[in-house]
């Protein structure tokens, strides 16, 4: 009750700022349902996402549930200037009070229509290793990103090269990874945990990217990935995966197609031994509804569904 009273004086706040300047609000609501399957039987779970926004000034929120009931509540309030610095402040409970991140972002020299120049990012985690609502062992971490971009013509193709450094903290893949529902974790200790190197080359048609993975071992993984877009409509590629010192893992052959707010992606996965998995992402976006449906099966079937709605404004 006190985390849904918390999100809802936030938004009051947010909402009276708003109407005392005159502004307009902006915001989203959303809600998603997941379901797993881990070889003998389904679970579900599921959230609803809420943001509000306005003059640079935001909060968003996450309540994610089970059949159990309550999980986790997810708390964002951010501050943006002019899109060139951030602030957020977020904190998460599941249920009790389990961390708290400060992000500090920012960027210079953006050049055309893209994002670019150089930019850098902070993350500060302090966050509990222990089991929900039993004795806290609280510990702290820090992620470091710094990019550079070059332009290659006016707009919009450009070379880049990102690093993401942590400390204390695990799961830098989650950044780039396209889910939101992943994200940065704690671990034991402030030492060095791991390094993630991503160097890409960008243009309306064309993607080439390189992801290099490291940890306290060293050299863990590298993944190269080439798609283009044909007509505007389709797009076709591939991706390959090699693991520390350097042996084939894993292969993906791409295809996306999108039209009228409509797209659709697969990814095959196939290792040496043939095919390992399949997931299958249909989205609708229009008017600001969005709706989606994200498959992933193996060779033994479908093992996880998730689907969500949202509503912008």
């Amino acid at each position: 009750m006190k985390r849904g009273v918390l999100v809802l004086f936030a938004a009051l706040m947010v909402g009276t700022v708003a109407l005392g300047e005159g502004g307009s609000l902006s915001g989203s609501f959303g809600i998603d349902a997941d379901f797993l399957y881990d070889g003998t039987a389904w679970s579900f779970s599921g959230g609803v996402n809420l943001s509000l926004s306005f003059a640079g000034v935001g909060v968003r929120s996450r309540t994610e549930f089970s059949l159990a009931g309550f999980e986790a509540e997810k708390l964002d309030f951010l501050f943006t200037l002019e899109d060139v610095f951030l602030i957020r402040n977020g904190l998460v409970f599941d249920p009790c009070f389990s961390r708290y991140e400060l992000e500090l972002a920012g960027s210079m020299f953006q050049n055309g229509c893209c994002a670019g120049g150089f930019d850098w990012r902070t993350i500060f985690v302090y966050g509990n290793l222990a089991s929900p609502c039993q004795t806290p062992d609280y510990t702290i971490g820090f992620v470091f990103g710094t990019g550079l971009t070059w332009y290659l013509d006016e707009c919009c193709t450009y070379f880049e090269i990102r690093n993401y450094l942590s400390f204390g903290v695990g799961g830098l893949y989650y950044l780039v990874d396209d889910n939101y529902l992943t994200w940065i974790y704690p671990v034991p200790g402030i030492f060095f945990e791991e390094d993630l190197l991503t160097i890409s080359l960008k243009a309306p048609a064309f993607l080439g990217e390189a992801l290099l993975f490291f940890d306290v071992g060293g050299f863990q993984w590298v993944r190269f990935t080439g798609t283009v877009t044909l007509a505007d409509v389709f797009t076709l590629g591939g991706r390959v995966t090699f693991v520390s010192p350097f042996v084939f893992s894993t292969g993906d052959l791409i295809f996306g197609v999108g039209f009228d707010g409509f797209s659709a992606r697969s990814i095959t996965t196939f290792d040496l031994v043939g095919f390992l998995s399949e997931e299958l992402r249909f989205e609708l976006e229009s008017n600001g509804f969005k709706g989606f449906m994200w498959l992933y099966f193996d060779v033994f079937g479908v093992i996880d569904i998730t689907t969500g709605l949202e509503v912008s404004w």
